[in-house]
């Protein structure tokens, strides 16, 4: 999703922030983790946390003003669009989590992710940052781990509190947004409703040259949802499609390339059911 707006935007692929001998930042940068989530104790030791890449980015900011100069920088950080898309691991954790599940009620739980997302923009926007594209969560009825767990472990009644977990998450983001602008002078985003995406690609995949939408491209089990694809996991034997543009999913968890280019196209050209206040575009041109 990152790579396909920024070759939307006319600009490189970001590099990794700890991409060896990496130093310029003033084309953009990717803090991001692959299975972090919003709060700190999600996957802790396996993956850079969101409040980490907080702090990377504040050391970015440092290296910038002593490139650039402090008015240089502080006009290039205030013109830089911030995409954050973080929430997924905190709701799967927290539905396979008896400890967390005792612990919170679903309210608490989400109100904890929301404010944790919303305290690092906060961080951003004080470090500089001042346009944001921030998108919520897509339905867990479409990710084929999930419905690989439904079909073979009967967990109907997971994959209904995930759900419930991604419609409280979704409605609190958008209400967090709002309440922001009118804290933050000068504020402003683009929030990317890729639920609304998932859900209409899901209903009409043909329109967007999809044949499957259940099943992943690689891996195994009914809907190929064991996350087996390449065989470095405790399961060796796995399938691999032979067009994994025509799925949705490329593997248990992750969407396709081609999902990914249709939802960062409808993040940058879309109207109001998908991008609002204002589009991608609109946010990078302002």
């Amino acid at each position: 999703m990152e790579t396909s707006n920024a070759q939307y935007a006319n600009l490189q692929l970001l590099l990794p922030y700890l991409y060896p001998g990496n130093k310029r930042y003033i084309d953009g940068i990717n803090f991001a983790s692959g299975g972090a989530g919003a709060l700190d104790e999600i996957n802790r030791g396996l993956v850079i946390s969101l409040k980490t890449q907080a702090r990377s980015f504040k050391k970015v900011e440092k290296i910038l003003r002593k490139q650039l100069g402090k008015t240089q920088a502080k006009t290039l950080l205030s013109r830089a669009v911030y995409l954050i898309s973080v929430g997924t691991n905190d709701y799967r954790t927290f539905a396979s989590d008896s400890k967390l599940f005792d612990s919170y009620s679903i309210e608490e739980y989400v109100d904890l992710v929301i404010g944790n997302l919303t305290s690092v923009i906060k961080e951003i926007y004080k470090n500089g940052g001042r346009k944001f594209v921030v998108m919520n969560l897509w339905s867990f009825n479409h990710v084929p781990a999930v419905l690989e767990a439904v079909a073979s472990q009967g967990k109907d009644a997971q994959l209904k509190q995930l759900n419930q977990l991604v419609e409280m998450h979704n409605k609190q983001l958008y209400k967090a947004l709002q309440k922001l602008t009118t804290e933050l002078q000068g504020f402003r985003y683009s929030y990317v409703d890729s639920y609304k995406v998932f859900e209409e690609i899901t209903t009409n995949p043909a329109k967007h040259g999809l044949k499957e939408v259940k099943s992943a491209c690689c891996g195994s089990g009914i809907y190929r949802g064991i996350q087996s694809c390449g065989g470095k996991g405790d399961v060796k034997e796995y399938e691999l499609c032979k067009n994994p543009k025509e799925h949705l999913f490329f593997d248990s968890n992750h969407g396709s390339e081609k999902a990914y280019q249709i939802l960062a196209e409808m993040a940058w050209n879309g109207d109001s059911n998908t991008s609002t206040p204002v589009n991608v575009k609109s946010l990078f041109l302002s």
